[in-house]
């Protein structure tokens, strides 16, 4: 026996390996042949920068600074940050992609001593500190986690804006599943339901955006938002809605078009540069859409 939430988990534990798949593949099959950065080698870095936070550091961590490398403007500047004991692995797990790409490697200790990404909680307090953005040269970055797919690069036009991630929203998983009588036979239909940011903050509306999983910040704006608002928020409110919920009262708002342009996370976007998180939202149909294209830009980098 299993129940219908267990079932439900199922398909979605499958979609993620399907993605888990891809991004192996990815990096196992395209990436070798491929360099990276090939033009910043004589430019040298540009005003962008890219920041991966992470301690897992496996083939999806190498995939993610690998693809960010790609999708983002020659000579951006690639960061990876992570605890001082994942630091030696991080460095040996880098050194696959050999001289193709250049990554500074940050003790998140050495940002400030306190910090820990160990956490969700951890994670979002670090970034709402403005010791960690003083910490970047670069004032226009990326942020990337591992569960992010960026498809195609990413255009300069995107880094212009102070605050830019995935709209959140309202919408509604829905999944059709059948049952089935001894005989193999249908018997019974039955739809599962789940929300998604269906009761957000009402703070965030009519900004929406947005999801902080693969998002452009400035890192000033950070600043000025954390030294005016910071005592508004708490531990346990995730960074991007605390920007999210303040970001219009200093800077102008971003069109949700733009933003669904950029990104998706909750509801499907075919033509998006990139998605957050997209097994938990994505039917598995949508997400071959989005991996075929990711395929087919990494090909059309790969001289004939």
């Amino acid at each position: 026996m299993m129940d219908k939430e267990s079932k439900h988990k199922l398909i979605i534990d499958y979609r993620e390996r399907l993605f888990i798949n891809h991004c192996v593949f990815s990096l196992d099959q395209l990436f070798p042949h491929i360099d990276f950065q090939a033009d910043a080698k004589i430019k040298g870095y540009n005003e962008y920068g890219a920041i991966i936070i992470d301690n897992r550091i496996n083939s999806q961590w190498l995939f993610t600074i690998a693809n960010t490398a790609t999708m983002c403007p020659v000579g951006t500047h690639i960061y990876a940050v992570c605890d001082n004991q994942s630091k030696s692995s991080a460095q040996d797990t880098i050194g696959k992609l050999g001289e193709k790409i250049h990554v500074d490697i940050i003790e998140v200790e050495q940002i400030k001593e306190s910090f820990r990404i160990d956490n969700i909680y951890e994670y979002s307090k670090m970034l709402k500190d403005r010791s960690f953005w003083n910490y970047f040269d670069e004032n226009k970055l990326l942020i990337s986690q591992t569960d992010a797919l960026i498809i195609k690069p990413i255009q300069e036009f995107y880094f212009e804006l102070p605050y830019l991630g995935a709209p959140f929203i309202p919408s509604q998983i829905i999944e059709i599943y059948s049952e089935r009588n001894k005989y193999r036979e249908i018997k019974n239909f039955y739809k599962y339901e789940s929300a998604v940011h269906n009761k957000p903050n009402k703070s965030l509306y009519p900004n929406l955006v947005g999801n902080g999983g693969l998002s452009i910040r400035h890192r000033d704006a950070m600043k000025k938002l954390i030294g005016k608002f910071g005592k508004e928020t708490d531990d346990n409110e995730p960074e991007d809605l605390f920007f999210s919920r303040y970001i219009n009262q200093i800077f102008e708002s971003t069109p949700i078009e733009i933003a669904q342009s950029f990104a998706c996370e909750a509801k499907f976007h075919e033509e998006a540069i990139g998605n957050h998180a997209c097994w938990k939202y994505f039917k598995s149909k949508e997400m071959a859409i989005h991996f075929e294209n990711h395929i087919k830009t990494l090909l059309s980098m790969i001289p004939v």
